[in-house]
Protein backbone atom coordinates (compact mmCIF):
# COMPACT_ATOMS: atom_id res chain seq x y z
CA UNK A 1 0.00 0.00 0.00
CA UNK A 2 1.42 3.39 -1.00
CA UNK A 3 0.69 6.42 1.17
CA UNK A 4 1.57 9.97 0.19
CA UNK A 5 1.60 12.96 2.52
CA UNK A 6 2.11 16.59 1.57
CA UNK A 7 3.17 19.18 4.16
CA UNK A 8 3.65 22.92 3.84
CA UNK A 9 6.39 24.26 6.09
CA UNK A 10 7.04 27.92 6.94
CA UNK A 11 10.75 28.18 7.67
CA UNK A 12 12.31 30.57 10.20
CA UNK A 13 13.38 32.92 7.41
CA UNK A 14 9.76 33.14 6.14
CA UNK A 15 10.07 30.96 3.04
CA UNK A 16 7.28 28.49 2.30
CA UNK A 17 8.37 24.92 1.51
CA UNK A 18 6.31 22.02 0.18
CA UNK A 19 7.38 18.58 1.39
CA UNK A 20 5.93 15.39 -0.13
CA UNK A 21 6.58 12.05 1.54
CA UNK A 22 5.77 8.69 -0.02
CA UNK A 23 5.62 5.65 2.23
CA UNK A 24 5.12 1.96 1.55
CA UNK A 25 5.55 -1.07 3.75
CA UNK A 26 8.46 -3.31 2.82
CA UNK A 27 8.39 -7.05 3.24
CA UNK A 28 11.84 -7.18 4.81
CA UNK A 29 13.00 -10.37 6.47
CA UNK A 30 14.55 -10.52 9.93
CA UNK A 31 18.11 -10.61 8.55
CA UNK A 32 17.52 -7.32 6.67
CA UNK A 33 16.07 -5.69 9.78
CA UNK A 34 19.01 -6.94 11.89
CA UNK A 35 21.48 -5.50 9.37
CA UNK A 36 19.72 -2.13 9.35
CA UNK A 37 19.64 -1.89 13.14
CA UNK A 38 23.10 -3.34 13.89
CA UNK A 39 24.79 -1.28 16.56
CA UNK A 40 21.67 0.77 17.28
CA UNK A 41 20.97 1.32 20.94
CA UNK A 42 17.42 1.91 22.04
CA UNK A 43 16.82 3.96 25.18
CA UNK A 44 13.79 2.85 27.11
CA UNK A 45 12.72 5.10 29.97
CA UNK A 46 10.53 4.09 32.92
CA UNK A 47 10.79 0.34 32.21
CA UNK A 48 9.99 -0.64 35.79
CA UNK A 49 9.86 0.80 39.28
CA UNK A 50 11.75 -0.38 42.34
CA UNK A 51 9.81 0.77 45.42
CA UNK A 52 12.80 2.03 47.41
CA UNK A 53 14.83 3.40 44.46
CA UNK A 54 12.38 4.72 41.85
CA UNK A 55 12.07 4.21 38.10
CA UNK A 56 14.42 1.97 36.11
CA UNK A 57 15.69 2.80 32.61
CA UNK A 58 17.31 0.53 30.01
CA UNK A 59 19.64 1.03 27.05
CA UNK A 60 19.15 -1.99 24.80
CA UNK A 61 21.76 -2.98 22.25
CA UNK A 62 21.84 -6.03 20.03
CA UNK A 63 24.10 -8.00 22.38
CA UNK A 64 23.64 -6.32 25.77
CA UNK A 65 21.30 -4.29 27.97
CA UNK A 66 22.46 -1.65 30.44
CA UNK A 67 20.04 -0.98 33.30
CA UNK A 68 20.08 2.23 35.32
CA UNK A 69 18.13 3.66 38.23
CA UNK A 70 18.73 7.00 39.93
CA UNK A 71 19.23 6.46 43.64
CA UNK A 72 19.62 8.94 46.47
CA UNK A 73 21.35 6.63 48.94
CA UNK A 74 23.37 3.44 48.66
CA UNK A 75 24.22 1.45 51.77
CA UNK A 76 27.15 -0.95 51.68
CA UNK A 77 28.64 -3.12 54.39
CA UNK A 78 32.37 -2.52 54.24
CA UNK A 79 35.44 -2.98 56.36
CA UNK A 80 37.46 0.10 57.33
CA UNK A 81 41.06 0.78 58.27
CA UNK A 82 42.63 3.91 59.73
CA UNK A 83 45.31 5.09 57.28
CA UNK A 84 47.22 8.30 58.15
CA UNK A 85 44.40 9.40 60.45
CA UNK A 86 41.70 8.83 57.81
CA UNK A 87 39.11 6.04 57.99
CA UNK A 88 39.27 4.32 54.57
CA UNK A 89 37.03 1.51 53.22
CA UNK A 90 39.00 -1.69 52.62
CA UNK A 91 36.54 -3.92 50.77
CA UNK A 92 38.89 -6.90 50.33
CA UNK A 93 39.77 -7.13 54.03
CA UNK A 94 38.40 -9.89 56.25
CA UNK A 95 39.92 -8.67 59.52
CA UNK A 96 39.32 -4.88 59.77
CA UNK A 97 36.37 -3.22 61.50
CA UNK A 98 33.10 -3.74 59.60
CA UNK A 99 30.56 -0.89 59.39
CA UNK A 100 27.76 0.21 57.15
CA UNK A 101 28.79 2.84 54.60
CA UNK A 102 26.04 5.12 53.25
CA UNK A 103 26.75 6.99 50.02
Amino acid sequence: MLMETTEFVIRENGTLTERTTRERDLDAGQSALDALTEGVTRSLRHVAEIPTWGVVHANVGQSHTIWSAPIDRLELNARFRLINGVLVPVFASTTDLEMQLAW
